[in-house]
């Protein structure tokens, strides 16, 4: 699905994603976005505004993070 609207994540803004999942628990938070052609691929938006690749270490850690 095409993502309307601008994604804030701290001081960024991300702008055109084709898909968007928040994970939240209490004041925590973290946003996986698939980005647009040509890199597909889904990413990880931390709480501080920093985008990683998603691989399964990164989600792990973000979770933990996330139910700490």
């Amino acid at each position: 699905m095409r993502v309307a609207g601008v994604i804030a994540a701290a001081d960024r803004r991300i702008v055109g994603a084709h898909g968007r999942v928040d994970l939240a628990c209490g004041a925590a938070w973290t946003i996986l976005v698939r980005m647009r052609e040509p890199d597909t691929s889904w990413r990880l938006i931390l709480s501080d505004g920093k985008m990683a690749p998603l691989t399964e270490d990164a989600f792990s850690e973000a979770l933990s993070e996330l139910l700490d």
